[in-house]
């Protein structure tokens, strides 16, 4: 466990004098008051386990961005597919077999093709590796737990389960869900409250 200040802390304008002997006072000070928040550090397992789900998360939205760089590529030449679901097994058959008259044209589409395949590839190979460790690890019957919810799939119970690791270090659900940022915003004077839209200043992995 670890103490971090709050964002909003500054300086004074007119302070220009920075020792560790004044940062250590400030700190102290800062602790008495309540002012620091506590920083979960989690364990090298915990955070090995959240490397790999990064790694898988990193490469879905790299296959995300090529899969739309060669829909551009085709729609900047007139290239429609109206069918659905895109990039179901029938839109990729499609793909498979469209060719371009032009030699140059079809050398670009084929190196599109075979930048989503590569990232389609590894894809896979780190959602196989994702499946077969989480068995293991000691928050797994947290992801079986999610993945009972309405809405919830292994996806998203294992972006949100890795990124927030042991639940019990939330003392109240106004701190997860403020860690999580969907709690409502809020602009309030005198009697009038207003609440607007979530603030969305949480993990945004999680």
């Amino acid at each position: 466990m670890g103490w971090t200040p709050p964002p909003e802390t500054t300086s004074k304008p007119g302070d220009r004098v920075k020792t560790d002997r004044r940062d250590a006072i400030k700190l102290v000070r800062s602790l008495r008051a309540g002012d620091l928040s506590a920083v979960h550090v989690p364990s090298i397992e915990d955070e090995s386990f959240r490397d790999l789900a990064g790694a898988w998360s990193d490469a879905r939205e790299d296959l995300k961005a090529a899969r739309c760089r060669l829909k551009s590529f085709l729609l900047a030449h007139g290239i429609h597919y109206f069918s659905r679901p895109s990039w179901g097994p029938t839109h990729r058959r499609w793909i498979s077999t469209f060719s371009f008259d032009s030699a140059w044209q079809q050398l670009a589409f084929n190196e599109h093709r075979r930048t989503i395949e590569d990232w389609l590839a590894q894809c896979e190979r780190l959602e196989l590796a994702l499946r077969e460790s989480v068995i293991s690890w000691q928050f797994y019957p947290v992801v079986l737990a999610l993945q009972a919810m309405r809405g919830i799939n292994f996806t998203s119970a294992i972006g949100l389960v890795s990124e927030l690791g042991d639940l019990s270090r939330f003392e109240h659900p106004r701190q997860l869900m403020a860690w999580l940022g969907v709690t409502p915003s809020e602009h309030s004077s005198g009697g009038k409250r207003r609440q607007g839209s979530i603030t969305k200043t949480g993990n945004s992995y999680a």
